[in-house]
């Protein structure tokens, strides 16, 4: 055995415990509102900080330690305070920032707290159904998605597509297809004025809060909103744009949910089918975000999807398998949109 390189690999294992550890408590930052008061508050001591949140000052003290010690807030040590710089702010404590990952913060942790079970289905079979993870896992859904929404969605990802535009403009009627809690049917709602969306998704607490949102947004009038899976769409050249966002790989049935999408477009229709930005071969995945992928995929993708004895596609499936989908279910051209996006890839997907 090569002693050295078992050492370097103790190391990086070491390290990456030593993260994950780190970003347990960056998830009690986020829940807490740590991270929220110390954005634009400039440097703080660990008695500042908790005076300024009203949490127990020996508890903040000890993790300003952990987030100095892990390179996420800055330490002075000659003035004994801790800053979150604007930049770090845009990532953990701004929800209206495209950087923004609280959402991450709440959604990491559902999963994991699923991993015994996860282990369990490895020698079992099955897996852990989607209502299993908790209300955290939705609500973090949600946030981790709604900058994205509010923004690149309807000014960047659809607009990349010229029929998808041309159709909005008209006024047609929207699909999306596992709308969860309604934040892109809502973008598109307030977005295209003329156009009228049905969301569908097969989980009833997030279809529940899609229903707020689009009361609280005044768009209940043009956002319809079922409790329902793709493949369970009755709808016949009815559709002007249909669109899904990072669910096609969470589907027990795709291949059905997609033949269902086509049947529902019109001649001049398009399905936009937003899916992880990952290379079908793994080793075109060796980098953090295939890690993420990956992983993610084990803990919560892949044990949905086959928990309701389903394809089991995972979150890295990748972008050649994705079009490869989408031209077996019966559409007649499958193109990938520009969007340059490291984390979402876009395909346009036509009649």
């Amino acid at each position: 055995m090569d002693n050295q390189r078992a050492n370097a690999f103790l190391f990086k294992v070491f390290g990456d415990v030593a993260t994950s550890a780190a970003v347990a408590c960056l998830s009690i930052g986020d829940r807490t509102g740590l991270f929220g008061t110390m954005r634009g508050a400039g440097p703080l001591t660990a008695t500042e900080l908790a005076g300024c949140s009203g949490l127990d000052s020996r508890y903040v003290e000890e993790w300003l330690a952990a987030m100095a010690a892990a390179g996420y807030v800055e330490y002075d040590s000659n003035a004994g305070t801790f800053h979150l710089p604007e930049e770090h702010a845009a990532v953990l404590a701004d929800p209206e920032s495209t950087k923004y990952l609280g959402g991450l913060l709440q959604m990491v942790p559902a999963v994991v707290r699923q991993a015994g079970r996860v282990a369990d289905s490895f020698e079992s079979g099955g897996g852990v159904p989607f209502a299993d993870f908790g209300e955290d896992l939705v609500e973090g859904m949600e946030r981790a998605n709604a900058p994205n929404f509010a923004y690149l969605l309807t000014r960047k990802w659809i607009p990349a597509s010229e029929r998808a535009r041309l159709r909005l403009e008209e006024g047609c009627r929207v699909l999306d297809i596992g709308c969860g809690s309604g934040r892109s049917s809502v973008a598109v709602a307030e977005a295209w004025p003329e156009a009228t969306v049905l969301g569908v998704d097969p989980d009833e607490r997030s279809v529940a809060r899609a229903r707020r949102l689009a009361e609280e947004r005044e768009v209940g009038d043009r956002v319809e909103l079922r409790v329902a899976g793709a493949e369970e769409i009755e709808l016949e050249s009815e559709i002007g744009v249909a669109l899904s966002v990072d669910v096609v790989h969470d589907m027990a049935d795709p291949g059905g949910a997609l033949r269902a999408v086509r049947r529902s477009l019109r001649d001049d229709g398009v399905y936009l089918m937003a899916e992880p930005n990952c290379s079908s071969d793994i080793a075109g995945n060796m980098n953090p975000v295939g890690a993420f992928f990956y992983s993610i995929s084990v803990l919560h993708c892949l044990t949905q999807s086959l928990a309701a004895d389903g394809a089991g596609l995972g979150a890295a499936w990748g972008r050649e398998a994705a079009m490869a989908l989408a031209e077996d279910s019966g559409f007649s051209r499958v193109r990938e949109l520009d969007i340059a996006n490291p984390i979402t890839a876009m395909f346009e997907c036509l009649p």
